[in-house]
């Protein structure tokens, strides 16, 4: 990852759109903290997401959306 720099509001909906090998499952997977960056930060509700415990509620529940958004993109993309 390089140089990636985004804010999300309280119920906006994003979507990471990019070729193979661009880094959007990395993306994910340092936000549900199953892999730690090498550098920068990552902010949930203004807390350092690296000081908080991982099976904290809030922080399972957005791995869990985001992950279940991405596996339903790949379905549908699979069936077109």
């Amino acid at each position: 990852m390089d140089d990636l720099n985004f804010q999300i509001e309280k119920g906006e909906f994003i979507v990471l759109i990019g070729p193979s090998g661009c880094g959007k499952t990395t993306t994910m997977k340092m936000i549900n903290r199953l892999i730690e960056p090498t550098e920068g930060t990552i902010f949930l509700n203004g807390e350092n997401i690296m000081h908080m415990d991982p099976s904290k509620k809030n922080l399972r529940n957005v791995g869990t959306r985001l992950g279940l958004i991405l596996m339903a993109l790949i379905i549908r993309m699979r069936l077109r």
